[in-house]
């Protein structure tokens, strides 16, 4: 990535546009920022970092600090950025904008001119994408800031460690050692886990070892086949029982069926009479049946006659109800007639009155506008004697506020004496205080010294003691001999001293040596030796904090007296700073002050001017109102007195109204006499039809009245009583013939087999099926005992043989966890650094780094130092208590002799932290994906060097431009404006800081 073009505005110190163009530095490659402390020499930077990654190079920087503070809301701050990547220009430009509460983002991105992204996320998404890497990685590549990586060269291995894991976001190797360490504790609990499992199981079925449960399985398996051969002799004679039960309930069930046929043909013969009686009744609902169809005829004709006769009774009372309601109307109707000259007349008065609205309507607008003057007047009143009585208070106010301003005038004096009284006091409590606490350790220390002196007196009596006993038994041993020998003497063996190998008189031991035991005298003597090295070496540790603390003690007692009291050093400074405080306040308070004597004055002038106006709008609304009098006075004499416009036209609107009513009403009674005299019409022409036609069904009715009793006679009743009486219901109908059928049906089937089940049981008896079926029941009993004991012995059988394959299954993954914790362990016990080295696996990858840096670094140095220096680095273990591996030496080929990195000069150290930087530089970008970066940004303490150790940077720089690659300084450094001729410089001012490009 190459910057083309800056812009910027609203950013930092730059309050107006600002245009850097970087495209004029490509000729000489190397240029120099310079401008006075606080121009924005960095800012520039800042400018680069927010315009492609919106943060700032900073990490701790808000977006809000970006800002110039001198931007109006309607100021945008902008960063724009015109970069070339892989022969492609691209350009990103963000802008913050001031909302209510907060800032509001944008940024957009081009590649030539094609819009690629325009929201937030796609800008940054799409900028990782194309550069690489993320914005602390840009940060880290891009600027070399001053005095950062010269820790790397003088730090300690741990703090060099700390560093290189930022710089080189190393923490995943370090997750990978977590990872490990997790990996063996949790491998360790799973065999805890497993431990306790497994015997868990086996106590919980009563067991101490597994070959005890595979014991109970087996005398389980042998019980249970007993009980199955049991079992299967029972089910075979239970199954013969049954059998010949089955066939006895099968000759019982015969018998009873035989039994029960005969009772069921005696009923059916007590039952004949009745069903002949049915089958009669049946014989007589047929006949009826036949001629029910002329009986239907003849009472629809009945019913026919009857509904006309009600027919006609209802249309005679409706011609009735018609006349006397035509005679109704007809009078309403001459009654309406007799007000036409009524209605003539107020048609006449509602002309009259609407030719004299116009004027009326006139009238009531002139009113309206004197009241609306009138209103206005008493409104232009009330307020000039409000803005009177509101210049008055205001003046009052001006008076309170110039007071008071004086006053915070001197609250602002008072309060810059008094922070420098407490600021003294400040730093007196703190030297006190941290006194204080230093002769408070020095006197923990001292007891813990004396503690420590009795404890260490007390264990070495007590290991001389146990060392003594410890020799004596030795001394015991090497006398009885014999025994020693007689203890290992057995029965049938030869003697190692006799060859004899019975043994009737073996040495017997003396009490002395029962009573001791010499391995745990000899572990009891290491023990209290670790212990009393520990004490002693913790002794020694506070001997040389009691050192230290003596030497700040004496560093202390020369800046502040032994006399001063803390607390009331501490109640002066509470003192001070509640009167700093409240005088702060007071002065704080002059900005607001001020700002209201100006807001105060601009008012009062403002209420004058007002005034004055609304005093002429008053004169001129006196002469309109006068002049609208005298034309309403005009009007008055020419309209009607004490009526409104809305009067006269409700009144004109009832009159239209009333006529319109009658004239409606006139029409409607001449329509309904009309329609009365058509409906009348209509009934009269109805009775003719109905009397017309009762003639033709009468007729109609006798033929069928004779043709119904000759049926009546041919069917054997005597009149149309016995008829009805003999006629069934549908239902009822069937119910007969269904029971009669029945009847005979079944008394056929019980008949036939009556006589089979006789011959068949004619030469048998009933069998004694009650004592059959207890000698059954009773094996089924057996059987069921039997069942039910083999079901327990089953479950207990299955039971204990998925616990046995469980604690098989825990005993084998036990093994399996075992073996991979052994590995585990191992390797976790390695990665942390546990090995010869004393290096951890993230410092192995942070020294390979290191080498790879270390390497480019000595090639640089070389050069700037005439082939003098090499940078090394230290890999001997001198310290085992400390992790090696990251310490640096410098090797000086003049002397031939390597040497720490601390004893190099102040202009040597330079050279080799701007070789050491350049270098980390190049590795980091070369760890973020091998992007090509074509400028860099180098803020180094230049002003250090000799004139000849400068050239000598500027030669390796040099070099760097010759890469192809554009290289900014940011410096103060005088020589290097000169030695330098493509300089941008800041120039700082009161409406912002300016660029100035010199080639």
């Amino acid at each position: 990535m190459r910057p083309l073009k800056l812009k910027i505005q609203a950013l930092g110190p730059y309050l107006q546009p600002v245009e850097i163009d970087f495209s004029s530095f490509e000729r000489h490659g190397l240029f120099l920022i310079t401008g006075p402390t606080g121009a924005g020499k960095s800012t520039i930077f800042d400018a680069l970092t927010f315009a492609l990654y919106g943060e700032t190079s900073l990490e701790e920087k808000r977006d809000r600090d970006l800002r110039n503070l001198k931007a109006s809301n309607r100021i945008a701050t902008l960063a724009e950025l015109e970069f070339l990547l892989r022969g492609r220009r691209y350009r990103v430009r963000r802008v913050l904008t001031e909302a209510r509460h907060d800032l509001r983002k944008e940024a957009a991105l081009w590649e030539e001119e094609c819009l690629l992204a325009h929201r937030i996320t796609e800008v940054n998404r799409k900028i990782k994408e194309l550069l690489g890497f993320s914005a602390k990685e840009f940060r880290r590549v891009l600027l070399i800031p001053q005095g950062k990586f010269r820790e790397i060269l003088l730090a300690r291995g741990e703090e060099r460690e700390s560093l290189l894991k930022t710089i080189f976001q190393t923490e995943r190797f370090l997750e990978i050692e977590e990872y490990f360490k997790k990996l063996e504790q949790t491998t360790r609990e799973r065999i805890s886990e497993l431990r306790a499992a497994y015997e868990s199981l086996l106590k919980a079925e009563g067991f101490s070892e597994l070959s005890e449960l595979l014991q109970e399985i087996h005398r389980l398996k042998e019980k249970e086949a007993r009980f199955r051969e049991r079992l299967s002799e029972i089910e075979e004679r239970l199954r013969r029982k049954e059998a010949r039960l089955e066939e006895a309930l099968k000759l019982a069930e015969k018998f009873r069926k035989l039994e029960k046929t005969r009772k069921r043909l005696d009923e059916l013969e007590h039952q004949r009479p009745i069903v002949e009686t049915l089958k009669s009744r049946l014989l007589k609902a047929e006949a009826a049946e036949k001629i029910f169809p002329l009986y239907e005829a003849l009472i629809r004709i009945e019913k026919g006659l009857l509904e006309d006769q009600k027919r006609q009774a209802e249309i005679h009372k409706s011609l009735q109800d018609l006349e006397r309601i035509s005679a109704e109307t007809l009078h309403r109707y001459e009654q309406e007639s007799a007000r036409k000259e009524e209605m003539e007349k107020l048609k006449k008065e509602a002309l009259l009155l609407k030719e004299k609205l116009p004027l009326l309507a006139k009238l009531e607008t002139l009113q309206k506008e004197l009241k609306q003057l009138e209103d206005r007047s008493s409104t232009l009143r009330r307020r000039l004697e409000s803005f009177l009585q509101k210049e008055n208070l205001l003046e009052k106010e001006l008076e309170k506020v110039q007071r008071a301003q004086e006053e915070a005038f001197r609250a602002g004096d008072e309060a810059s004496s008094i922070f420098e009284r407490l600021q003294v006091r400040k730093r007196m409590l703190e030297k006190l205080r941290e006194s204080q606490r230093l002769k408070a350790e020095l006197s923990r220390i001292s007891v813990e010294r004396q503690r420590l002196l009795s404890e260490i007196q007390a264990q070495k009596k007590e290991l001389s003691a146990l060392r003594q006993r410890l020799a004596i038994f030795q001394e015991l041993r090497w006398k009885h001999t014999a025994w020693e020998l007689a203890r290992k003497l057995e029965p049938g063996v030869p003697c190692p001293v006799c060859g004899s190998r019975e043994h009737p008189y073996p040495a017997s031991p003396p009490e002395a040596l029962m009573a001791e035991d010499p391995e745990s005298l000899e572990a009891k003597i290491n023990e209290k030796e670790k212990a009393l090295q520990a004490r002693i070496a913790k002794l020694e540790g506070l001997k040389e904090r009691a050192r230290t603390l003596l030497e700040e003690l004496e560093r202390f007692g020369k800046d502040i007296s032994s006399e001063e009291d803390p607390e009331k050093l501490a109640r002066e400074q509470a003192e001070l700073e509640r009167l700093y405080q409240e005088k702060r306040r007071q002065a704080e308070t002059l900005g607001k002050l001020t700002q209201r004597a100006e807001k105060i004055r601009n008012e009062l002038n403002s209420l004058k001017t007002r005034k004055e106006e609304l005093q002429r709008e008053k004169e001129d609304l006196t002469l309109r109102m006068e002049a609208l009098k005298s034309q309403i006075a005009t009007l008055r004499n020419e309209v009607p007195e004490k009526q409104d416009s809305p009067t006269i036209l409700r009144h004109i609107q009832e009159l239209t109204s009333t006529c319109e009513r009658w004239e409606s009403h006139l029409r409607g009674l001449e329509k309904r006499l009309s329609e009365l005299s058509a409906r009348k019409e209509g009934l009269r022409q109805l009775l003719k039809e109905i009397a017309r036609r009762q003639e033709e069904v009468l007729e109609e009715k006798k033929d069928l009245e004779a043709r119904f009793e000759i049926a009546l006679r041919e069917a054997g009743f005597e009149d149309r009583k016995a008829f009805l009486a003999a006629r069934l219901e549908d239902g009822k109908k069937a119910e007969y013939q269904r029971r009669v059928q029945t009847f005979e049906e079944e008394f056929q089937i019980l008949k036939h087999q009556f006589q089979e089940l006789e011959t068949k049981l004619r030469a048998k008896s009933p069998p004694a099926v009650d004592e059959m079926k207890a000698r059954c029941e009773e094996l089924r009993k057996q059987e069921q005992v039997l069942r039910e004991e083999l079901a327990r012995l089953h479950e207990r059988k299955e039971t204990l043989a998925a616990r046995k394959n469980e604690i098989e299954r825990l005993a084998e993954e036990l093994r399996e966890t075992e073996k991979r914790y052994r590995l585990v362990a191992r390797l976790s016990a390695f990665l942390s650094g546990q090995n010869e080295k004393r290096l951890s696996f993230h410092r192995f990858v942070l020294s390979a780094l290191l080498e790879r840096i270390l390497f480019r670094a000595s090639e640089k140095l070389r050069s700037m130092s005439g082939g003098r220096y090499t940078l090394l680095r230290e890999t001997e273990v001198l310290d085992r208590r400390r992790a090696a591996g990251l310490d640096l030496l410098i090797f000086d080929a003049w002397h031939g002799k390597t040497r720490p990195v601390a004893t190099l000069s102040g202009g040597e150290s330079f050279l080799a932290a701007l070789a050491l930087a350049l270098s980390v530089s190049e590795v980091v970008q070369e760890f973020s994906g091998g992007r090509p970066l074509e400028c860099l940004f180098i803020d180094e303490g230049f002003g250090n060097l000799d004139p000849e150790a400068l050239e000598t940077a500027l030669s390796v720089l040099g070099r760097l431009k010759a890469g192809g690659r554009l290289v900014g300084l940011i410096s103060h450094v005088r020589e290097l404006r000169d030695r330098i001729p493509a300089i941008l410089e800041v120039i700082p001012g009161k409406e912002g800081s300016s660029i100035q490009i010199r080639i």
